[in-house]
């Protein structure tokens, strides 16, 4: 298998325990994926897939930050190629949308709702 069929089939796990409401289980299969792979190119569409779940995660978890990261990394592989927004759908699992004023929206709304502290401060 290639790495991009690894990915999709770990991405794959993650939904299906993001539909059992399986949340324990869907951060551990997060954690199979090394972070770095997501950054290859060609790949733009898993990335962006990779963390919508996560979105969906930190949400039910409450981790206001994080979700504010992760709508962050979307919004920046969106921007950077054109052609993975394109190629994806403008609403993808669980009713998530890839538009850009909504994925920065909700960035911003995360960072505001957020609690502060000095090492946030960076964002």
């Amino acid at each position: 298998m290639d790495k991009r069929e690894k990915l999709e089939f770990i991405l794959y796990q993650m939904k299906i325990m993001l539909k059992k409401k399986d949340f324990v289980r869907t951060l551990i299969i997060s954690r199979k994926i090394n972070q770095r792979n997501l950054w290859e190119k060609g790949i733009e569409d898993l990335k962006i897939l990779f963390y919508s779940y996560l979105i969906h995660y930190h949400t039910h978890e409450n981790n206001f930050f994080e979700n504010a990261m992760c709508y962050k990394t979307i919004y920046d592989t969106l921007k950077q190629n054109s052609e993975a927004a394109q190629k994806m759908a403008k609403i993808i699992d669980f009713g998530f949308l890839l538009d850009m004023r909504n994925l920065l929206e909700n960035y911003v709304l995360y960072l505001v709702i957020d609690t502060h502290s000095p090492e946030k401060m960076k964002y």
